[in-house]
């Protein structure tokens, strides 16, 4: 069930920050929660699997800069294989 939850508010997310892509500064600036919480559930979700695409996203593409920490973990994440984590 939870995933399922995940998979609806990622959805919800992804397309709130779709509809804001050509938005002013101002907007983008107020849409950075809504970019934290859609990369934490892309990475919660077992069914999100393009994350080019929400990368692409202007409000995403702040991250980098305003929550580099948690940026940082979404590209370790997306670009580290299953292999890298053995112990």
């Amino acid at each position: 069930m939870k995933l399922i939850v995940f998979r609806f508010a990622f959805n919800a997310y992804f397309s709130l920050l779709k509809e804001y892509e050509s938005a002013n500064e101002a907007q983008i600036a107020e849409l950075q929660p809504f970019a934290q919480r859609c990369l934490v559930l892309a990475i919660k979700s077992k069914n999100v699997i393009n994350f080019e695409e929400l990368l692409a996203l202007k409000a995403v593409k702040v991250l980098a800069t305003k929550e580099k920490e948690l940026f940082e973990l979404f590209n370790l994440f997306i670009n580290t294989d299953a292999r890298d984590f053995k112990g």
